[in-house]
């Protein structure tokens, strides 16, 4: 068993990629480290994508074909020296690839790197040492983000926790929802499979569900104040997929789960962050919608918000908002349509 494994998404063949491949080799401990890169090429993103109305892109936007490069990952990044699995199958959408990835890791601990960034010196044994010494089930870290010439680094432990490397913060889920990154966390595996977490489908809402489910099973959780990564923004990668009410629906789906999974929590702020941050935005589209799959999810997760015993004022404030929710009057819906928009108005 390995020390650790880097989890790095694969967007094209650049010189970027050769870069973290490379700064996970020159780590001191990269010897005891596995490295799994998912081959995303086919669904990155094209430039300006969400700006494009054409109501027939697939749920998941994927580049056209031309701009899928032949060339071999494994030829490619052959002269790195570092042996590493590659993670493919051109039937599989984004999620399922890192479901995968994560499936079979082979390091306790694991951590997820971007196209565009690159490991600082050391880090892996800095957090390994860390989290062994903490026994922690999660470490969260900072990021630095490079902007051409210029540096400025993304302090997460100075302004969610107030620099505190003692404290663990096992029982404050609500972290989470300020920072739903994957990358700056240092995640040990054994929590990812014994919690049976997995990504959502579409990635909806963001890393939510994937990271409650972590965070809900975990008992140590502390934040180190060392920078794990530098991150080119000059060069963002991330994959496409079109907002339509396949992708609303599986964005219910996974908020349904991830409130259940906080049933028995104590954290007040986790639920009105969630509430206000994914389900305000969920029951909006959803009142404007013709899909009554759509509208039975959101019937179905005021239910579960309703019985908790916590946040009654900001579930009402919800129900009073978005009479989508309440289940008399969730099919009372005249349709009126025009040239500009559709609306919905209750009768």
């Amino acid at each position: 068993m390995k020390k650790i494994t880097v989890v790095l998404p694969l967007y094209e063949l650049s010189s970027d990629i050769k870069r973290a491949v490379l700064s996970v080799k020159r780590q001191s401990i990269f010897d005891d480290t596995e490295l799994k890169i998912i081959d995303l090429r086919k669904y990155k993103a094209p430039k300006n994508f969400d700006k494009n109305k054409n109501g027939n892109i697939p749920p998941y936007v994927t580049t056209d074909k031309k701009a899928v490069k032949s060339k071999d990952i494994a030829a490619y990044l052959d002269d790195v020296g570092f042996d590493f699995e590659i993670i493919s199958d051109a039937k599989k959408m984004p999620y399922q690839l890192f479901n995968e990835a994560i499936k079979g890791v082979c390091g306790e601990y694991l951590l997820f790197l971007g196209q565009n960034c690159v490991l600082t010196k050391d880090i892996l044994e800095i957090l390994y040492n860390r989290a062994v010494d903490k026994n922690a089930d999660v470490l969260i870290g900072n990021s630095a983000k490079q902007k051409g010439k210029r540096i400025e680094k993304s302090q997460t432990t100075d302004s969610l926790f107030n620099n505190d490397e003692i404290a663990n913060f096992d029982c404050e889920p609500s972290l989470i929802v300020d920072d739903p990154s994957i990358y700056n966390k240092f995640i040990k595996s054994q929590i990812i499979k014994s919690s049976g977490t997995a990504f959502a489908k579409y990635n909806a809402p963001k890393n939510i569900e994937f990271l409650a489910k972590i965070f809900i099973n975990s008992h140590n959780i502390f934040a180190i104040n060392r920078e794990i990564y530098l991150c080119d923004f000059k060069r963002f990668y991330e994959y496409a997929y079109k907002r339509n009410d396949n992708y609303w629906i599986a964005y219910a789906d996974s908020l349904l789960s991830t409130i259940k999974a906080f049933e028995f929590s104590d954290d007040d702020e986790f639920l009105t962050q969630i509430i206000v941050k994914y389900t305000e935005p969920l029951f909006k589209t959803a009142q404007k919608s013709l899909n009554n799959d759509l509208r039975a999810k959101c019937v179905e997760i005021y239910k579960v918000l309703s019985s908790f015993d916590v946040q009654v004022k900001a579930v009402n404030a919800l129900a009073a908002k978005y009479p989508i929710s309440n289940h008399k009057n969730y099919k009372k819906f005249r349709v009126f349509l025009s040239k500009t928009k559709r609306k919905l108005t209750n009768f």
